[in-house]
């Protein structure tokens, strides 16, 4: 928000001694700018035109892949054309508005190989929209396992002798009646 100063009145005694009035700060909103990705790469790199800030509407192109390993700033919007890759636990998406368009996919990465989960999808938004053809998909993006032991999550695969199992499918989890 940009603030323009206005003196609307003042009177100032002609000896100086004497200074009244009173000035009056509108705002004045500068419209939210437009940040496209064009190249793939992790969020926090040059692949914008410019990085988005606070308020900006961000978009991914098609065929452009973004991998975010941080959380964003809060957007006015995002519109995803490409692929949207979650890296990390403490990742956050956080926007007004998110749009998956017909070509465009939101997802973790994975599966993983660590003793426990270390990817999601975590989404703060007012309105989410996916348009046909779009799509948040983490299948197969789950724990996969350990030796002899089955990932986890829906369709989680068991391990066998010094196999590890396969990746769970993935699914929305609740705590304390919020999506995590």
């Amino acid at each position: 928000v940009l603030f323009r100063v206005m003196n609307l009145w003042g009177l100032q005694k002609a000896s100086g001694a004497l200074v009244f009035g009173f000035l009056v700060c509108i705002p004045v909103l500068s419209p939210a700018a437009v940040r496209t990705a064009s190249t793939s790469g992790y969020w926090t790199n040059a692949i914008w035109d410019t990085t988005p800030i606070a308020g900006d509407d961000a978009v991914i192109s098609g065929g452009v892949t973004v991998t975010t390993d941080v959380s964003t700033v809060t957007l006015g919007s995002l519109t995803n054309n490409g692929t949207l890759v979650f890296l990390g636990w403490g990742s956050t998406l956080t926007a007004t508005n998110v749009t998956v368009n017909g070509t465009g996919t939101i997802t973790a990465g994975g599966p993983s190989p660590a003793a426990g989960p270390t990817n999601r999808v975590l989404i703060a938004a007012t309105n989410v929209t996916i348009v046909a053809g779009g799509k948040i998909d983490v299948t197969g993006k789950g724990w996969n396992g350990l030796a002899s032991t089955a990932g986890t999550g829906p369709g989680g695969g068991g391990g066998t002798g010094t196999e590890p199992g396969g990746g769970g499918y993935g699914e929305a989890c609740e705590r304390d009646g919020r999506l995590i």
